[in-house]
């Protein structure tokens, strides 16, 4: 931080460094932060796969990028009501519905897959609903992860967002 000699902002509670990682010393933060991380890594598989297997289908470009629209056209479409939604009901019940509304979406387009039964417009149209879980989720995953952590940490934690 700048003029602080080492560039550690000052914890104004306790008058002692904030290191940047700090956030990780509360345990629900740390395991809901590394939940958050495998879980970007595993939609950034998904979308990698779903773009191949699309190329499979059609071997078209066009649907290939389809694929990417399906799945961040719900962030512009649901993104608002998602953080109005968030801020009214449960969070923590609201959070574990789109999570298995997602995970519903996924299983579903893994089990077509292993059959076989996959067509290009279910393939869109279940990237959409895992889009949708995401665009959903987001709005209430920000705002819940600095309460995990004490206000002189808030900074710290919203920096470490995945």
């Amino acid at each position: 931080m700048p003029g602080h000699p080492d560039g550690v902002a000052a914890d104004s509670d306790r008058g002692s460094p904030v290191s940047a990682w700090s956030p990780f010393r509360h345990r629900m933060f740390a395991a809901m932060w590394s939940a958050q991380f495998v879980s970007n890594v595993g939609s950034w598989m998904q979308t990698v796969a779903a773009q191949w297997l699309m190329l499979t289908l059609t071997g078209s470009a066009a649907y290939v990028a389809l694929v990417q629209t399906a799945a961040g056209l719900p962030v512009v479409l649901f993104a608002i009501v998602a953080g109005t939604v968030g801020d009214l009901v449960d969070r923590r019940r609201f959070l574990l519905a789109t999570q298995t509304f997602m995970l519903v979406a996924a299983t579903a387009l893994g089990a077509l897959a292993i059959a076989g039964l996959v067509t290009p417009w279910v393939l869109l149209a279940l990237v959409f609903a895992v889009g949708t879980g995401q665009a959903l989720t987001s709005p209430t995953w920000q705002t819940l992860q600095p309460e995990l952590v004490s206000p002189a940490e808030r900074v710290q934690a919203i920096s470490l967002a995945p």
